[in-house]
């Protein structure tokens, strides 16, 4: 049983560090467009400069920080898209506009079984949890560039109404392994 709990531990690592390759990718602000064509230059355009006047060469600014253009901007349909697919077979994932809140529910029965080692203080399963963790928390801080204040909580699939990870603006704000009332 626990074997096939670290595997779907494993799987849920894998698909994260997928969507963590995609979003650096996506920040690096590498896009294919096709080149817009420059307008025609006319003589009546082009300025004419005087014998008298010295003309110095103008000095261009380049930034090694891309510009957030509507090419290498994500949507939110894009994160969807990719957590889904990332999260295929292991967990739904299902988006609140209203509530403004990314719901990723384990599908694996045994789920809660794999944070009750962790909470219990399983080194394996406490640093599989970090890890999933840490990249919900880089997808926030990508989510938070789309819409800001938007959740995102793993849910327990044992009872879908209590969240036992949230995360928002790249702050988490309730982890089930941090919390003392529960044992």
């Amino acid at each position: 049983m626990y074997n096939k709990d670290l595997k779907k531990a494993k799987q849920i690592i894998i698909g994260s560090l997928i969507f963590i390759m995609f979003l650096i990718f996506m920040s690096c602000g590498l896009t294919v467009s096709a080149p817009t064509p420059e307008p025609e230059k006319t003589l009546e355009s082009t300025p004419k400069i005087e014998k008298n006047e010295t003309s110095k060469p103008e000095k261009t600014i380049t930034s090694t920080k891309p510009e957030k253009t509507p090419e290498n901007l994500l949507t939110m349909d894009m994160v969807l898209d990719i957590l889904k697919t990332s999260y295929k077979g292991i967990a739904d994932i299902k988006y609140d506009k209203k509530e403004n809140i990314i719901k990723i529910i384990p599908k694996d029965k045994y789920f809660m079984y794999g944070v009750l080692l962790a909470k219990n203080g399983d080194p394996a399963s406490i640093e599989n949890w970090k890890s999933l963790k840490e990249s919900l928390i880089t997808i926030s801080k990508q989510v938070k560039e789309i819409k800001k204040n938007t959740f995102i909580a793993v849910i327990n699939n044992q009872n879908t109404d209590k969240h036992i990870l949230t995360i928002v603006n790249g702050e988490c704000v309730y982890d089930i392994l941090n919390d003392k009332s529960i044992n």
